[in-house]
């Protein structure tokens, strides 16, 4: 039956919505990020208590994109969010080394939760437009990201501030939709 209506999908043009969940811990940067991908620019934000969802589109495919808040009291309800996910953007600050460790623990917890097994892992090192920001290789060393192995992963350098790394973000992520057949 999935292959008569992914064929009949196809043959109607027909595509649903590549389901995105933006989170990290709290001033990551996961709301800037969202409304850059949204708007293309950045706007004011406050710190997310609860969540923000918002569509987008970009290289016609559109997204529907939940971000999380990140402070302690809520990365409990983090789980809440993660059913018919297709991509995991895991937002770190990456000039917050004191808290790499805590980044760590919450990674590896989403890496090994079974609803997240299908979806793909972006590691976002945010903020590179402050000097001294982790380098990917940095922040995948410090947060154990060779041990990501059920889940298609890739990490970024992003700025959110100047969209440095998102379109790179966004061609990854919709090729690997296209190549799954999502898109």
């Amino acid at each position: 039956m999935g292959v008569i209506w992914s064929s009949l999908r196809k043959t109607i043009g027909y595509t649903r919505p590549v389901r995105i969940l933006l989170v990290g811990l709290d001033n990551a940067g996961k709301t800037t990020l969202l409304y850059r991908l949204q708007h293309g620019t950045v706007l004011t934000t406050v710190p997310t208590i609860g969540f923000n969802f918002e569509t987008f589109n970009r290289l016609n495919v559109e997204f529907d994109a939940f971000d999380v808040g990140g402070q302690t009291k809520i990365r409990q309800y983090w789980n809440c969010y993660y059913r018919h996910t297709d991509v995991v953007l895991f937002v770190v600050d990456g000039t917050d080394r004191d808290r790499l460790g805590v980044c760590r623990e919450k990674l590896m917890e989403l890496i090994c939760d079974s609803q997240l097994k299908k979806a793909m892992i972006g590691i976002l090192v945010n903020k590179q437009d402050i000097k001294g920001a982790l380098s990917v290789a940095e922040a995948n060393e410090a947060l154990d990201a060779r041990l990501i192995r059920v889940q298609e992963w890739g990490a970024f350098e992003t700025s959110a501030v100047s969209g440095d790394g998102l379109p790179e973000l966004v061609e990854w992520i919709v090729a690997r939709m296209k190549q799954r057949g999502v898109v």
